[in-house]
């Protein structure tokens, strides 16, 4: 089975300029050996579990929580 995701994630509380941290997000998930594709919208991720896409969101929330408050 394959699952397919789409999400955006960044932090909320750093203004109108974030690229630098979405670029941190964008980096992980293409580390992973996973199929991504980076879209104007979000990002997408396929899968072969749901816990797979889950681990996925863990990390990229991971990434960020160290440098805001809100994601």
């Amino acid at each position: 089975m394959s699952v397919v995701m789409e999400f955006a994630m960044f932090p909320m509380d750093k203004g109108e300029h974030v690229s630098r941290y979405v670029k941190q997000v964008v980096e992980m998930v293409e580390a992973l050996p996973y199929h991504s594709q980076l879209t104007s919208m979000g990002t997408i991720v396929e899968c072969s579990t749901m816990d797979e896409c889950l681990n996925v969101l863990s990390k990229a929330n991971a990434v960020l929580e160290p440098v805001t408050q809100r994601i």
